[in-house]
């Protein structure tokens, strides 16, 4: 096996994505026994550190753009390189509030499943309102696809009781 540079990107973005997914599930946990996730931790070096943190943040980004494989001519445009830019703030902006409004609906009574539920419907809009704005039919999947993305939905959303 040799490493090429595309190779070497996808490990790294691969990697990260690793990292973001078990802090996620970490943060569900720790919030379902109402201990601290370690995110909170996380944040702390964010704050610490901005400029390196925005550096990793770029770099996953460059990474994942590279990885894509395909060179069309949309992907070399100004606006896209701005609107994927646009994409990571958001991104990470709603990453970042995830903990504080998570505190905020146990503030209000809301228990962990209800959090979650609400935070999923806000997201299913959220992405309905995207797919309309950008012309895209979100209910056009292959059979076998959509019942995968479901299994993998229900799978990795439903409560371990």
């Amino acid at each position: 096996m040799t490493f090429t540079p595309e190779r070497f990107c996808r490990l790294i973005a691969t990697a990260a994505s690793l990292v973001v997914f078990l802090l996620m599930l970490q943060e569900s946990l720790a919030l379902r026994k109402g201990t601290d996730p370690i995110t909170n931790s996380v944040r702390s070096l964010v704050r610490q550190f901005p400029r390196a943190t925005y550096a990793v943040a770029v770099l996953i980004a460059w990474c994942s753009a590279t990885c894509s494989g395909r060179k069309t001519a949309a992907a070399s445009s100004r606006r896209t390189e701005w609107v994927g830019v646009a994409m990571i703030l958001v991104s990470a902006t709603a990453f970042g509030t995830n903990a504080i409004l998570a505190k905020l609906a146990y503030r209000e009574g809301l228990g962990t499943s209800q959090t979650l539920a609400f935070r999923f419907v806000l997201a299913a809009f959220g992405m309905w309102g995207l797919a309309l704005v950008l012309r895209q039919n979100p209910l056009r999947f292959e059979r076998l696809r959509l019942l995968t993305l479901l299994a993998l939905g229900g799978c990795s959303t439903s409560p371990s009781r």
